[in-house]
């Protein structure tokens, strides 16, 4: 018999939308919350709508099956419905902080409430500088920050450096001193043309 399961407001919530588990009996569907969007998502014209029916918010938030990999999209009034809630725990949610401004555009597009419930989530990177957040600049293929590129100089190895040589021989052999090999294709035809 089909039955619906209860949830609590935790990282593997299962919502309603979701509950009626379909051909593998005893295997208990679960959710992960994946992803909080970003400002620059929820500032798009065509946002991410969320996945329950009849509702025509955008989606604040995103949860995957931990048995089907299916994704779920929530407003922020329907994760209160669906899944109990914001998980209880900060370290249950994707994201490191959430500045004011984006919490704002967040109850402005993904709740019909003047104030929804938020979790006591820091407004900056400096109070957790350790913890990656996707509101700033997630990459497109994954929920991760892009590294912020580092200051310190790499020494290239020795190998790399035999090569460079050998290169730098064989340019100079072909064009005098100081030519180059040019392996860029747009570079190239900006020294050519």
């Amino acid at each position: 018999a089909t039955q619906v399961t209860p949830f609590p407001a935790i990282k593997k919530a299962q919502p309603r939308a979701q509950a009626i588990l379909e051909g593998n009996e005893g295997i208990e569907e679960g959710w992960d919350m994946t992803k909080v969007m970003s400002i620059d998502n929820l500032s798009q014209d065509s946002t991410i709508k969320c996945s329950t029916n009849d509702c025509m918010m955008a989606s604040a938030v995103t949860y995957v099956s931990t048995k089907t990999g299916k994704e779920w999209y929530c407003c922020l009034d329907c994760q209160e419905t669906e899944f109990g809630g914001w998980p209880d725990k900060l370290s249950e949610i994707p994201i490191g902080y959430i500045t004011s401004p984006h919490k704002r555009l967040m109850v402005k597009k993904c709740s019909c409430q003047s104030s929804p419930l938020f979790p006591d989530f820091p407004e900056s990177p400096t109070k957790h500088p350790s913890t990656p957040n996707t509101l700033i600049k997630p990459s497109k293929d994954t929920n991760q920050v892009t590294p912020i590129p580092s200051t310190k100089k790499i020494q290239p190895s020795a190998q790399a450096m035999a090569i460079h040589r050998k290169w730098q021989a064989a340019a100079e052999a072909l064009g005098g001193p100081d030519a180059r090999i040019i392996v860029d294709k747009k570079s190239a035809k900006k020294k050519i043309f």
